[in-house]
């Protein structure tokens, strides 16, 4: 089991979208939120993971993109 699947069904919303380097303005449109819960999603995340930014976030969660 991965640190991805320990995450809540948002947080693994957020992964993949983080990982395209979108805004948290872009992401918030995308998962119809407010820019402010996406930045309060993305620090929660980087707390959770003990990650020091945003694309470690996604190396952290072991994500792993399904082509």
């Amino acid at each position: 089991m991965t640190a991805y699947d320990k995450l809540t069904s948002r947080e693994q919303d957020l992964i993949p979208l983080i990982a395209r380097e979108l805004s948290n303005r872009q992401i918030a449109e995308a998962l119809h939120l407010r820019p402010q819960s996406v930045k309060n999603a993305i620090r929660a995340l980087r707390k959770k993971l003990r990650a020091t930014s945003r694309m470690e976030i996604v190396d952290l969660s072991g994500w792993n993109p399904k082509f």
